[in-house]
């Protein structure tokens, strides 16, 4: 009798463990995902800024004005560095959302006292937070897209 109540408590012990560590990696898989969204935005934000640099010097370096063409072209590299953005980000909100959603799967199986010790679960205001601060990094670089465009075709 004495060694199945002790097998059971190895095995409860060993899943709660299995719970714990599976905890754990999904907070830094939310962390990472949460930074790679905005280092997205600043290499895109980046980029921008090269390509305003490259073309104030390419313009200044001339005598002629820069063509049509030329002007296009830097355009068109901005546009691509601004899908290809808002590509990675969308990617990096959905990694969110399953790491979220694994997240309240795994409190589910805690003891309802480990679940929310504090009082701050929200899985809607967590989830509304997330697609704003996505569709804001986006604006980012839809608005930067707009700026190089401007910068670029004015005169």
């Amino acid at each position: 009798m004495k060694e199945n109540s002790k097998k059971a408590s190895d095995d409860d012990s060993r899943k709660w463990a299995d719970l714990n560590v599976e905890y754990q990696l999904l907070h830094s898989d939310i962390q990472f995902a949460k930074n790679q969204q905005w280092r997205i935005t600043n290499y895109g934000v980046a980029v921008y800024v090269a390509l305003i640099a490259v073309f104030q010097i390419v313009k200044g370096s001339i005598t002629v004005s820069v063509s049509i063409c030329e002007k296009v072209a830097f355009s068109l590299v901005g546009l691509l560095a601004m899908i290809f953005g808002i590509w990675l980000l969308s990617k990096e909100t959905k990694s969110l959302d399953t790491a979220r959603n694994r997240l309240r799967i795994i409190r589910k199986q805690l003891h309802s006292e480990v679940q929310d010790p504090l009082g701050f679960e929200d899985p809607t205001g967590r989830r509304i937070c997330s697609v704003l601060l996505s569709t804001v990094l986006m604006g980012v670089l839809i608005l930067g897209w707009v700026f190089v465009s401007y910068i670029i075709f004015r005169v």
